[in-house]
């Protein structure tokens, strides 16, 4: 195989590499990413220290920035293979989570031969991340009607009266979403025909990064709803 990390080529043919899947989901079991890690042992070969130190120089250069293809090419290099991880599309970009570390404890390292290992990964939106929420949850609260109120007295006791007969019946409803990839859609109010606060925007908060891209959208909301019969209603559950 002939591996390549942006322009730095690894030893052809020396190039172990295990790689590891780990896909992520949401609470409703729906995919949000694939986080693809890539485990790399080699050796650099040189006939002499001094040649050696300028190997392991390109090496530690190479792997000190994020944000490189690293392609490994089947013989022949005409097809890549499925150890291939590329940055575009990548959520962050390649990150080099373990950068080359140097086993010169060997006999002769450091001289002829020079093993290493390092790590890379990338993670991949699902094809339908875009749409997807992280959390999403929303809730209703209902407000007792006033129908009665205690009158004060200066003199005597206190008087408790009826003062609406047609009482208002409060309600209000709450809820935070977070979407993977971009800011979602708050809940549609339960009520639209009592709904008070029509002109009240929903509350953003700042996403989170992740290498040079970002992820998780917060949006939260607060809906105020009033009218003259008992309002009766559930939640919105999670978009599916």
């Amino acid at each position: 195989m002939l591996p390549k990390y942006g322009a730095y080529a690894l030893p052809e043919g020396r190039c172990k590499i295990v790689r590891r899947d780990t896909p992520e989901f949401n609470e409703a079991r729906q995919l949000l990413s694939n986080t693809i890690r890539l485990e790399c042992s080699s050796a650099l070969y040189a006939e002499s220290a001094t040649e050696m130190d300028g190997l392991v120089r390109s090496l530690l250069d190479a792997f000190r920035v994020n944000g490189k293809d690293f392609i490994v090419q089947l013989p022949g290099g005409s097809i890549q293979s499925q150890l291939t991880i590329r940055n575009t599309n990548a959520i962050g970009g390649v990150r080099v989570v373990q950068p080359p570390e140097i086993n010169a404890g060997e006999p002769g390292a450091y001289v002829t031969w020079l093993p290493f290992t390092f790590a890379l990964e990338a993670e991949y939106p699902s094809t339908l991340a875009g749409f997807l929420f992280r959390e999403y949850t929303d809730s209703i609260s209902y407000s007792s009607p006033e129908r009665e109120a205690w009158l004060l007295s200066l003199h005597g006791p206190h008087q408790r009266q009826r003062i609406r007969q047609f009482p208002f019946y409060r309600a209000t409803q709450t809820g935070r979403a977070v979407g993977y990839l971009a800011y979602p859609e708050p809940a549609s109010p339960i009520w639209p025909q009592y709904w008070m606060n029509f002109d009240e925007r929903p509350s953003l908060e700042s996403p989170r990064a992740r290498g040079n891209g970002y992820i998780d959208f917060p949006i939260s909301w607060n809906w105020r709803f009033e009218a003259n019969r008992p309002l009766v209603g559930t939640p919105t559950a999670w978009p599916q």
